[in-house]
Parts: structure tokens; C-alpha cells; sequence
């Protein structure tokens, strides 16, 4: 609740949020952080040198999914294409359910590859049947809800 909250007064009140934003960027010194960023990446650095196997996955994960960006970009858009052309043939609650489905692909893919979190909300649109376009904009924020919930739920 308290991350909706936050999300829902920086959205409402972004003055404020910009204001808290350079309060908190003037109450170090540069030197404090650049200690801290120093420390943050010495953390990182030693998290590396523990997970060696995590370490070598990441990089040959982007490796490959640097090399074969344009087969993983043609297999989305096929695959969304076929999402958005079943979706609008369902009633509005087995589309809820299929966009949390989205949602949930969305919190692995979106970590990997942050760039491709807004595609995720112009699926949902190209989704919705013309006649319900209301719905879709409810349906992404409460799936989103849903499918961030699993971790907790199981």
C-alpha cells in the first residue's frame, strides 16, 4: 500500500516529490556521495566475486540478448500480435486474468530488459476491444497489483 501511496503523491504532487528530491540531493556533501556510490560499488563488486555463477548467467544472457536482438524482437511482436488478437475475442474477466498473466511476464522481462516496461501498457491498449478502452487502463493497474502480489501469495 505505502508504494501505491508514493507512486499516487508523485503522480498528484510533483512539485513536492521534486522538492523532497533536491532536499535530499543538498543534505550530503558531493565527497559523502561519492563515498556512498564508492560503497555501493565496492558491495556490488563483492556480491561478484561471491556469485560467480549468477555473474557469468547475467553476462551471457545479455550476450545473447544483444546478438540475437532482432530474433527476440520479431518472436514479441508475433507473440504480442497473437495476444492482442485473443484477448479482444474474450469477455472482460478472462482478459483481466490473461493481462495478469502479461503482468507477471512483465516483472521478469522488465527487470532483464527495463527499456521494454512501457510496451507492456501499449499491448494492453492494442488488447482492449475498441468498445471497452475505459477498461484498460483499470485492468493494467490492477493486474499490475495481482501479479506483483504472487511473490506473496506463494
Amino acid at each position: 500500500y505505502s508504494t501505491l501511496e508514493h507512486g499516487a503523491l508523485a503522480v498528484s504532487h510533483p512539485d513536492q516529490t521534486h522538492e523532497k528530491f533536491i532536499n535530499m540531493c543538498k543534505s550530503q556533501s558531493l565527497d559523502q556521495w561519492i563515498d556512498e556510490a564508492t560503497s555501493v560499488g565496492k558491495s556490488i563488486w563483492r556480491w561478484a566475486q561471491c556469485n560467480p555463477i549468477k555473474v557469468g548467467l547475467m553476462v551471457i544472457g545479455l550476450g545473447i540478448s544483444a546478438f540475437k536482438a532482432n530474433a527476440i524482437g520479431q518472436y514479441m511482436l508475433s507473440a504480442a500480435a497473437y495476444f492482442c488478437a485473443w484477448c479482444r475475442r474474450q469477455p472482460l474477466l478472462v482478459r483481466f486474468w490473461g493481462f495478469v498473466a502479461l503482468m507477471s511476464v512483465r516483472l521478469i522481462v522488465s527487470t532483464l530488459l527495463p527499456p521494454t516496461s512501457p510496451g507492456f501498457g501499449i499491448i494492453i491498449q492494442a488488447a482492449t476491444p475498441e468498445e471497452e478502452k475505459w477498461t484498460a487502463m483499470p485492468c493494467f493497474l490492477l493486474a499490475s497489483a495481482v501479479a506483483g502480489a504472487w511473490p506473496w501469495i506463494f
